[in-house]
């Protein structure tokens, strides 16, 4: 069986929100034209910047972890894995998933696996509260569909350029920079 699964960085303070549809209110009670504070820190002073630039240090490392407790957790050596590591609009990393677990595998120990998984922990660095854990139906149809959606991650920001970042939005990433050089990285 196919499982698709997403984990994602904790909260290092609140952002603006990624708005679809210019009626909804963002996070910060205003009605923002485009998204042009999508991802911004509300309150610049209180964001744990360096936090931030620690999980994106050490996410890949926790996900190699992770992976090797999933599979220790269905009592297999190891688990068949793709995967797709993508920025956030807030610059944090996230991960996009597809795993195959052993065919007659109960739903319930895949989600008790996903929970360990989740729960992983790398020199203070652990995953966020968002994740997702979906099974992916059998038929070849369904399997290639989630490959596309991978595939579409892993290429979703090319061709995009630094010019269509706000000011705002540049501001913060030059910020995150700075703390990133201030900590020898």
């Amino acid at each position: 069986a196919y499982y698709f699964l997403t984990l994602t960085a904790p909260s290092f303070g609140k952002v603006h929100s990624f708005l679809r549809d210019e009626n909804v209110i963002c996070r910060c009670g205003s009605k923002h034209s485009g998204n042009e504070f999508a991802g911004v820190p509300l309150d610049s002073r209180r964001y744990r910047y360096r936090e931030q630039i620690r999980f994106n240090e050490v996410s890949g490392e926790l996900f190699r972890y992770s992976m090797q407790r999933f599979a220790r957790q269905l009592n297999v050596k190891s688990v068949p894995w793709c995967a797709v590591r993508e920025y956030q609009q807030r610059g944090a990393i996230h991960f996009h998933i597809i795993v195959r677990v052993p065919k007659l595998t109960p739903r319930r120990d895949v989600e008790n696996a996903f929970a360990a998984m989740r729960g992983q922990e790398l020199a203070g660095v652990k995953w966020g509260r968002s994740a997702d854990l979906k099974l992916v139906a059998g038929d070849g149809e369904e399997t290639v569909r989630y490959l596309a959606k991978l595939v579409g991650y892993s290429v979703k920001s090319l061709g995009k350029s630094e010019s269509l970042l706000s000011d705002e939005q540049r501001k913060f990433y030059v910020r995150l920079d700075e703390t990133a050089r201030e900590m020898g990285l």
